[in-house]
Formats: structure tokens, C-alpha cells, sequence
């Protein structure tokens, strides 16, 4: 009766996996039942071999299938993104008086340009020499490790002339940049904060004139991008300094219900990592900032991307008063500092490259709450044409 039930079992089961489990069953017990029972005819081994090359078989088959029905799948979705790519590189070129782009890891990593990237800049502003200066064009960056000085000479000495990157006026350091750095020193010196600084030593002597830094007698916290900053001592007397400035605060607030007070946790960007000189992934200011939040009972303002203001801001800095922000592009390889941040602004589009701090899958919307580039490119290079 056993016998017969693992038959059933391997003829009438539609899973390959149970099927073969009755026939091991079943070999097993025909073996066992043919040592107990003289009268047995002779086993045949290749029944067995025959079975498994029969299960083997099916599951190749079944395999093949779903591998062809994959691939078809695949090759029409890349004719799908083909078709909306043609027609979004349509709207963009019709539309666009204004193009935002990303510096680090759109136009270089470390001291290395993107290849193509200064071919690119070049071409886009021969363009807006063409079109009689009716398209605006502005670089936009978080960066904060080194300084705007350091950053242009950088630039430069990688190959990015003054026809790539041109000039405001006679003077060399004016340029077409607008660096989140610059943006939080507006933003203190309006709140009249004195900060505490977690940053680097070479930006506060260069890119914070005016604001006080001596630290004697610190009311805010700041974060950027410091390495040399980022050890115990330093976020200590940090998380330290915002527990008592938060109990302060907390005890004024009882006297005075006025809830327009500054932030005591300022930070120029909050990305989690980037992509270094050496060409690897590197830890970003973002974690840090987290770290004090979490322990200190604290939100911090964000200063520049994604940060809505910043982006209205850039776009007012173009001194343009029609560009409607629907009509202006982000260029950048920050899924959620370029690409979310610019959405969320009202900007009419953002091209994602993959380059820079760029990951596989960045395109499909998992780390921005589905919210994905209206177009995806290899580097700078495509996103100019």
C-alpha cells in the first residue's frame, strides 16, 4: 500500500520537489521490501535513472520558460523606457531656460573630471551664447570639505577653464557657483548664531567672514563635511553643548511662547556618503547628524540640498525674474539631494547620471519614497545633448 501511495504521489504531484521526495521514498522501501521478500523480481536501477532524467528534464523545461518569458519582459520594458526617454529629451529641449548641475561626482571625483564632462560644459554654454543668453545655467553644490576657493582652483587645474566654468566679472572667484557653504553663512549671520563648528578649519577662515567662530561663547551647533572633526572629543562637547543650549531653550520657552527661535542644530548638508578621491564610497556628513538628533532630542535645519529654499534660491540668483521653476533642470548623481530635492522644489525636471556617489537601482525611487528622475543618463556628457 506504501508502494502505491509514493506512485500516486510521483505521478499526480505537480512539484517537482515532491515528486522526487515519493520516488526516493519509494526506491527506498522497494529496496527494503526486496531484502524481505525473496519472491521479488530483480530491481532494475534504471527505472530510477529514467525517473530522475524525467524530473531533471521538467525542471530544465519549466526553467527555459520562465528565462524566456523574463527576457521578453525586459526587452519590452527597455523598448518602454526607449519611448519615454525620446519623449522626455523632446519636452526638456523645448522647455528648459534654466539648467542647475551638481559639481562633485558630476563633473569630477576627487581631483579626476568625469570624462567628457569638460567637452560637455563647454558645448552648453556655446549654446547659450547661441540661443542670445536665453538659457541660464548654474552650478549648485553641497560641497563642504574644502573651501570655494580650493574648490574653483580644483576645477581649474582638472581642465575647467573659463569657458566651462566662466566668470561674473573681472574678478577670478567670481563665478557661476553657488555652494551650500555660502548659503548657511547668509543663514547665520540673518539668525545671528555662533556656532560651534564641525567643520573644517580651511572654510571657516575663507568662507564664514563675519560670522563668529572663536567658539567663546557658542549658541548653535554646525555640521558639515570634516573629517578631522568627526572624532569622541569633538561630538561630545557637541552633544554636550546642545543638551544644555535645549534646556535653555526649553526654559525660555516656558516664559516666552514665541516658537520663531532659530535651530540649535544647523547643518550645510546631511548626505550619508559620497564618492571620494580614491573613487570609493565614503561616510558623509548625514550619520553624524543623525547621531546628534537621536541622543540630544534635537531636529536639525538643513541648509542646502534638498532643502526647497535653497533651490528657490538659486533660481533667484540667476537674476532671471520669468523663469518659472517648471521651466528649469537639475543635473546631479544624488538620488536625494539632486534629483528628490529639485522635485520637491517644483522644478520641472532632474536627470540623474551615474556617476559620482551614483548606485545600481538609484533610478527605481527605493530611497526617495517613489519619487524618480525624469531621466536617467550615463554621465554629463548625455545629459547636455
Amino acid at each position: 500500500h506504501t508502494l502505491v501511495i509514493c506512485i500516486l504521489l510521483f505521478v499526480l504531484d505537480p512539484f517537482p520537489k515532491s515528486r522526487l521526495v515519493a520516488l526516493v521514498a519509494f526506491a527506498g522501501l522497494l529496496l527494503i521490501h526486496r531484502a524481505r521478500c525473496a519472491a521479488l523480481p530483480p530491481l532494475s536501477h534504471r527505472w530510477i535513472i529514467l525517473l530522475l532524467q524525467e524530473i531533471n528534464i521538467n525542471d530544465n523545461n519549466n526553467i527555459r520558460n520562465n528565462s524566456s518569458r523574463q527576457k521578453k519582459r525586459i526587452r519590452a520594458r527597455k523598448r518602454k523606457n526607449k519611448k519615454m526617454s525620446t519623449t522626455t529629451d523632446k519636452v526638456l529641449r523645448t522647455t528648459t531656460k534654466a539648467v542647475l548641475i551638481d559639481i562633485s561626482g558630476t563633473l569630477h571625483i576627487g581631483r579626476d573630471a568625469i570624462p567628457g564632462a569638460i567637452d560637455a560644459c563647454r558645448k552648453l554654454f556655446q549654446h547659450q551664447q547661441q540661443q542670445h543668453n536665453n538659457l541660464q545655467v548654474l552650478f549648485l553644490t553641497n560641497t563642504s570639505k574644502v573651501s570655494s576657493v580650493t574648490l574653483l582652483q580644483q576645477l581649474r587645474n582638472m581642465g575647467f577653464d573659463k569657458s566651462t566654468i566662466p566668470q561674473n566679472s573681472e574678478d577670478d572667484d567670481d563665478t557661476i557657483i553657488m555652494t551650500s557653504v555660502g548659503a548657511t553663512r547668509r543663514y547665520l549671520l540673518q539668525h545671528n548664531l555662533r556656532p560651534l563648528c564641525l567643520v573644517e578649519d580651511e572654510i571657516l577662515d575663507t568662507d564664514f567672514e563675519g560670522v563668529d567662530t572663536t567658539e567663546a561663547d557658542p549658541n548653535c551647533v554646525l555640521v558639515g563635511l570634516a573629517p578631522s572633526k568627526f572624532n569622541y572629543d569633538k561630538l561630545n562637547e557637541a552633544f554636550r553643548l546642545l543638551l544644555r543650549l535645549k534646556e535653555e531653550s526649553s526654559a525660555q520657552h516656558d516664559k516666552d511662547s514665541d516658537d520663531s527661535k532659530p535651530p540649535l542644530l544647523v547643518v550645510i548638508h546631511r548626505a550619508t556618503y559620497y564618492r571620494d578621491a580614491d573613487h570609493m564610497l565614503s561616510l558623509g556628513p548625514g550619520g553624524f547628524v543623525s547621531l546628534l538628533e537621536q541622543t540630544c532630542g534635537v531636529s536639525a535645519h538643513v541648509v542646502g540640498k534638498p532643502r526647497r529654499n535653497f533651490y528657490r534660491a538659486a533660481l533667484s540668483s540667476l537674476g532671471v525674474d520669468d523663469v518659472d521653476p517648471s521651466q528649469a533642470v537639475m543635473v546631479g548623481d544624488d538620488v536625494v539631494g539632486d534629483i528628490k530635492g529639485a522635485l520637491d522644489a517644483g522644478l520641472g525636471g532632474a536627470i540623474l547620471v551615474k556617476t559620482g556617489k551614483y548606485v545600481y537601482g538609484d533610478e527605481l525611487g527605493r530611497k526617495t519614497g517613489g519619487v524618480v528622475p525624469t531621466l536617467t543618463v550615463d554621465s554629463i556628457v548625455e545629459a547636455v545633448e
